[in-house]
C-alpha cells in the first residue's frame, strides 16, 4: 500500500494485517474491569500505556511488548498492566540463556 503525506512524501507501507490491535481506554478513574478477550487485541488504560512507554523507553520496545502480551494469553484487569509486565519479566528471568 502506498500513502502520501500532506507534504507530498510518498511511502510504501508494510502489510499490517497481522499486527496486534491496541484499544486504549481513557477513563478518569482507571476502573479495574476485565474486558472480554478479543483475538489479537490488547486493552490498556491511558495510564498503563504511558507507563509502558516510560518502562520500555522505545517505540520498538512497546510494539514488541504488545505483540508478546497478546501472544502470551495472560489476561489482566484494565489498569493492571504492571501485573502482566511482571509475569512476562519473571518468565524472562527463568528462561535459559541463549
Amino acid at each position: 500500500m502506498s500513502v502520501r503525506s500532506l507534504r507530498g512524501f510518498e511511502r510504501i507501507l508494510p502489510d499490517a494485517s497481522n499486527w496486534a490491535s491496541v484499544i486504549i481506554v481513557d477513563h478518569p478513574r482507571d476502573p479495574q474491569v476485565a474486558l472480554p478477550p478479543t483475538p489479537n487485541t490488547l486493552y490498556i488504560s491511558v495510564n498503563d500505556w504511558r507507563n509502558l512507554h516510560r518502562w520500555l523507553r522505545s517505540t520498538w520496545g512497546v510494539i514488541s511488548y504488545v505483540r508478546r502480551a497478546v501472544e502470551s494469553g495472560v489476561e489482566v484487569a484494565l489498569g493492571r498492566e504492571q501485573d502482566r509486565y511482571r509475569v512476562l519479566a519473571d518468565a524472562d528471568l527463568r528462561a535459559p540463556a541463549p
